[in-house]
C-alpha cells in the first residue's frame, strides 16, 4: 500500500506443483512482496493449502495442482489474482462447492475483474455465474453478483439476448428453491423482475396473486413490476398513472417518471426533461435517466446517442454543483458500445468550451465504454 499499482498474481501448472508469478504494472514498477495462501481444490471443493512468501517474480510451491488453484485464496494480500485455463475450466463444477466464503469471494473478483480487463472471455464468466446462483448462500454475494449480470454483462460484454433468457431461467427454478422471507429470495426476486419476460406471472405478482411464500410485494418491488411490464410493451401511460395514484410520494414520483422514460412513445418527451427541463428536481432526473436507456431498446434510442453529444454542454446552463456531473453520467449513452459512440464522446472531452465537470464525467464513462468496446473485439 505504499507504492502506486497493483501487482497480478498467477498460478502456473507443472509436473512438480505450481509456479506462483508475479507481474508488476510497467507504469508503476515497484517490488512489492505479498504473504499470501495459495488454495489447491479437488472436484468436491475440498482444499489443500500453502502458505506462501512471494517476494520475487516467480516462486516454486510443492502443492499439487487440484481441479482448481486459487492465489490468494484466504484474501490476504492486495493484487489482481488470474486463474489458469485449468481452473476455469473447471470452475462451473468446482466453484459451487467451496465452502469458504471468502474464496468464492476472491475468485468472483477475479472473473469480475479479468473481465473488465478484456482478458476473460465474458461467455466463460456467464457460465459460471449460472453454475453458482443456486448454490450461492450470502446473500451479499447473491446480490451483488446479479447486479453485475444486468449492468455489465447484458448488453454490455455480452448482447443482451439470449443470455438474459438464460439468466431469467436459472433464476426462476433458483427462486422456488430458496428460503421463504430471506434476504437471498429478495435478490433474486429483483433480478427475475429485471429480467423476466413471463409478463403473466409479473401481472399476478402485482395483483397479489402467485406470489412466492415469504416475498413482500412492497411499493418498491410494484414499480420494479410496473417498469418490467412496460419494457415488455405490456403497460402503457394508463398503468403507470394507475399504479402513481397508489403512490404519490416522491419516492413514488420518480419511479412513474422512470416508467415513462421507458415507454417507446415516451423517449422524445423525457429527452426533452432530460436536456432541457431546469426545474425537474434530481431524484426524478435520475430517475428518467435510468429509464431512458436499455439494451433491449437499442435500436429504438440509437438517434440519441449522437444527440446526447451534441447536446450534453448546454445542460450546464441547467444544474449546477454536483447536479450537473452525477447528470452527464447518468444520461450518458452507456450501452451504445462501438467506435462511433468514442469518437464522438473523444469531441467533448477535448472541446475546451464544455464544462470541466462535464467533460470529466463524459471521461469516466467513456473509459467504461472503451473497457466494453475491448471485451468485444477481443471475445466476439
Amino acid at each position: 500500500m505504499r507504492t502506486s499499482g497493483l501487482d497480478t498474481i498467477r498460478a502456473h501448472r507443472s509436473s512438480t506443483g505450481i509456479t506462483l508469478q508475479r507481474e508488476t504494472p510497467a507504469q508503476y514498477p515497484a517490488d512489492r512482496p505479498h504473504r499470501l495462501t495459495v488454495g489447491s481444490y479437488d472436484e468436491d471443493g475440498r482444499p489443500t493449502y500453502a502458505e506462501v512468501l512471494l517476494d520475487r517474480d516467480s516462486v516454486e510451491i510443492a502443492l499439487q495442482p487440484g481441479r482448481v488453484v486459487v492465489p490468494d485464496a484466504k484474501d490476504d494480500t492486495w493484487a489482481k489474482v488470474r486463474l489458469d485455463d485449468t481452473s476455469l475450466t473447471n470452475l462451473a463444477t468446482v466453484l459451487p462447492k467451496i465452502e469458504d466464503g471468502r474464496t468464492r469471494a476472491v475468485i468472483w473478483n477475479s472473473l469480475r475483474d479479468a473481465t473488465a480487463d478484456a482478458e476473460l472471455d465474458p461467455r466463460v464468466a456467464f457460465e459460471v455465474l449460472l453454475s453458482a446462483i443456486p448454490h450461492e448462500d450470502s446473500d451479499i454475494a447473491i446480490g451483488s453478483l446479479l447486479r453485475w449480470a444486468e449492468e455489465r454483462l447484458l448488453g454490455l460484454y455480452l448482447p443482451y439476448e439470449p443470455y438474459r433468457r438464460r439468466l431469467a431461467e436459472v433464476l426462476t427454478a433458483t427462486l422456488a428453491q430458496t428460503q421463504p422471507g430471506s434476504s437471498r429470495q429478495l435478490a433474486i426476486t429483483r433480478a427475475l423482475i429485471g429480467t423476466s419476460d413471463d409478463a403473466d406471472l409479473l401481472q399476478h405478482w402485482l395483483d397479489g396473486e402467485e406470489v412466492p411464500d415469504g416475498l413482500q410485494i412492497d411499493t418498491d418491488l410494484r414499480w420494479s413490476l410496473v417498469l418490467r411490464l412496460v419494457r415488455l410493451d405490456v403497460f402503457g401511460a394508463v398503468e403507470i398513472g394507475a399504479e402513481l395514484a397508489r403512490d404519490r410520494s416522491t419516492e413514488g414520483v420518480a419511479a412513474a417518471a422512470k416508467c415513462r422514460a421507458a415507454l417507446p412513445a415516451g423517449k422524445e418527451e423525457a429527452w426533452a426533461r432530460l436536456m432541457a427541463d431546469a426545474e425537474v428536481g434530481v431524484n426524478e432526473l435520475f430517475a428518467v435517466a435510468e429509464g431512458f436507456w436499455h439494451p433491449a431498446q437499442a435500436e429504438l434510442t440509437a438517434p440519441y446517442v449522437e444527440r446526447y453529444f451534441s447536446e450534453i454542454a448546454g445542460t450546464a446552463a441547467l444544474r449546477f454543483g454536483m447536479a450537473l456531473p452525477l447528470a452527464t453520467s447518468r444520461i450518458f449513452p452507456r450501452f451504445a458500445v462501438g467506435e462511433r459512440t468514442v469518437e464522438l464522446a473523444g469531441q467533448v472531452i477535448a472541446d475546451d468550451n464544455v464544462a470541466p465537470s462535464i467533460g470529466r464525467s463524459v471521461a469516466d464513462a467513456t473509459d467504461d465504454l472503451r473497457r466494453a468496446l475491448a471485451v468485444r473485439r477481443t471475445f466476439g
